[in-house]
């Protein structure tokens, strides 16, 4: 099938009443008084395609005479896609594309446009119109630099960014300060700092504010940070920030360091405290902590530079706050995921509307950097000097679902391994295309795609693409217009926007209630039942069961279902910790930037089954983990329906 006839399939379906809460609760355009300016998703889906396609004005390989025809049909291509929901950007694209633009020349009917409409588009964005939805800034270890870091953070989180910050430049606690000949606090202290002042921002008022701390396992006051939760409830401490301790080694050093049960030593630069700790000592203290509270998670830094196009000239030090994007500082991506469930076909994924689909993203994800407007100039630069992109996907568990598939199988692995590589080779192909025509990433010279002969930026391995990977790859020597371009984010809003399930995740429950923060910090109730269950079941059972279903959320303890639709209908809980970890393993092998993906562990797991989970990470290729036992947290985003 041609993606056109895909899209004519979903381009018509209107999104559910529960995403049109969403949209109109977050999403819909407002003027200065509060009316909405949209009030439906066609209009946000015009707007942002719009914005987006002006950064085609800037395209060198355009004739000036032609130069309308091809925005004009760019908006077209964008517009359809959104429309469809085929594939969404992030949310703050979907917040702030059109800030500062006259408002008649956002919805101004196609046909009517002119070249000079689009130009006043892209000359009128405001200091408001950032796209972008990750973010890292330095924090370095002078009282100036920390604050000049609490600052940056309340710029990007005021226009809908989400920050991440390695910590461990700052001294550990009790460290000597020459200038006020004072004892340093150490950076546990100064992250209360980070939280209280986005505690007061926020992000845009539209959504929380998010923030990833990390700091390194080799740091003196590591045993600290890993408590610094350690008696939340999901709202009391630190709660703007994820935690994960940084591993900036490879990831085999600390494997070896457990099983000789050797020691680690703790020290800073800048501090003559140090002193030796058992490693498996720590790891069970971080097992401890997750297993009460679902922090700390673990950052494997070192597995993140392995595969960094720009290291050594470039480092990760830190990640955005849900983990998918390894960012150097200043850097910040923008993301957008496609909803590879409605690439359903008679039994198949379609390959053919899917790639076509791939080559439009990147470059609407492209284009975004050149309409992005940042609120600092280091991160312009950075992000112009890298153009990093977050393609990823939404969708997996309903395609599984539609497919047949069980999620914790070998097959549904082989399947994720060769799904992702398809994107990856038509993504990477596409950057070199674009760096032909709009010209490279202006670090390519220096990145390892120059510099080192057959340069992967991911570790491949189980997929029928590899060697046709390689090939694209050899060929991105001389054209590519992005360094990074692939993720797997958590996909909140933009999947329930969609209409399909989240990220890589298997579905939370088969019914269930998501509560969504309003602009008025209240919270609502939204009540879901997955639609695939509901065209494979029969009617009669469904109708049978629908209590005990809400109730439940699962079909695993529920009679007279099908034991076939029982093992296909999984759910997070249902499957085996080993199996989710897997399926991470499978995705990233395929994934140049990171993945966001959580462990599901039940309530009954013990912390020495969290312990497990993290030393088989440590023989993956996974860059990142996060473990949530069930239940550990009294504010869970999604939960079983209410009785």
């Amino acid at each position: 099938m041609k993606l056109s006839d895909l899209i004519s399939k979903w381009i018509d379906v209107e999104p559910s009443k529960n995403a049109q809460i969403i949209l109109r609760d977050r999403y819909f355009m407002k003027d200065l008084d509060g009316n909405y300016l949209e009030t439906k998703w066609e209009d946000v889906a015009r707007r942002v395609a719009r914005v987006v396609a002006t950064a085609e004005l800037l395209n060198p390989s355009y004739k000036k005479n032609e130069k309308l025809d091809r925005i004009k049909e760019w908006e077209d291509t964008f517009f359809r896609v959104l429309k469809a929901r085929i594939f969404i950007p992030n949310s703050p694209t979907l917040f702030n594309a059109g800030l500062g633009v006259k408002h008649d020349l956002l919805w101004k009917p196609i046909d009517q446009m002119t070249l000079e409409d689009y130009e006043e588009i892209y000359r009128s964005r405001n200091h408001l119109h950032m796209l972008s939805a990750c973010f890292v800034v330095p924090v370095g270890d002078s009282i100036e630099e920390i604050f000049e870091a609490v600052k940056e953070y309340a710029l990007i989180t005021k226009v809908g960014g989400g920050v991440g910050s390695n910590f461990s430049e700052l001294r550990p606690k009790g460290s000597f300060v020459a200038g006020t000949h004072g004892k340093a606090s150490g950076p546990v202290s100064f992250m209360h700092v980070f939280n209280s002042a986005i505690s007061v921002v926020k992000q845009g008022y539209r959504r929380r504010g998010a923030l990833m701390g990390i700091l390194n396992i080799n740091h003196p006051d590591i045993e600290e940070f890993i408590d610094a939760k350690k008696e939340n409830t999901g709202e009391a401490v630190l709660n703007f920030f994820n935690l994960s301790v940084g591993f900036p080694m490879d990831k085999k050093e600390i494997l070896k360091l457990y099983e000789e049960d050797g020691e680690l030593e703790l020290s800073h630069p800048r501090s003559t405290i140090r002193k030796k700790v058992k490693i498996r000592e720590l790891f069970r203290k971080i097992a401890t902590n997750a297993w009460k509270s679902g922090d700390p998670g673990l950052a494997f830094l070192g597995e993140m530079n392995k595969y960094y196009p720009l290291y050594p000239h470039r480092k990760i030090n830190s990640t955005n706050p849900c983990g998918e994007i390894g960012l150097s500082d200043y850097e910040a991506c923008n993301l957008g995921s496609i909803d590879v469930a409605k690439f359903y076909n008679n039994g198949f994924v379609d390959l053919e509307a899917l790639q076509e689909l791939v080559q439009i993203a990147v470059r609407f994800l492209d284009n975004v950097i050149d309409v992005n407007v940042f609120p600092i100039d280091k991160i312009t630069k950075a992000v112009k000097e890298s153009r990093r992109l977050g393609l990823g996907i939404m969708g997996f568990a309903d395609l599984l679902y539609k497919l047949e598939i069980p999620y914790n199988s070998q097959e549904a692995r082989d399947f994720a391994a060769n799904l992702m590589a398809f994107i990856a080779l038509h993504a990477h192909r596409t950057s070199y295309e674009l760096g032909k025509e709009k010209g490279n990433f202006p670090l390519l010279e220096i990145s390892r795609y120059r510099t080192e002969d057959n340069f992967v930026p991911f570790a491949m391995g189980m997929s029928n693409y590899d060697d046709e990977i390689r090939e694209v790859m050899k060929m991105t020597k001389e054209f590519r217009r992005n360094v990074a371009l692939l993720t797997i984010a958590p996909t909140g809003s933009i999947s329930n926007i969609a209409d399909t399930s989240s990220g890589l995740e298997p579905n939370f429950l088969l019914a269930y209630t998501r509560f969504v923060t309003k602009e008025d910090g209240t919270k609502e109730p939204l009540l879901y039942v997955n639609q695939v269950l509901r065209e494979k079941l029969n009617p009669e059972i469904l109708k049978r069961i629908e209590k005990e279903l809400i109730e439940k959320g699962s079909l695993k303890d529920i009679p007279d279902v099908p034991e076939k639709i029982k093992k296909v209908f999984v759910v997070a809980l249902d499957i085996d910790p080993m199996d989710h970890l897997l399926m991470q393993d499978a995705f990233q092998r395929y994934v140049d930037n990171n993945i966001s993906k959580t462990i599901n562990m039940p309530q009954s797991a013990t912390v020495d089954d969290v312990l497990n989970v993290y030393l088989e990470a440590l023989r993956t290729n996974v860059r990142g983990i996060t473990v949530y036992r069930d239940g550990s947290l009294q504010t869970q985003v999604l939960t079983k329906a209410l009785k």
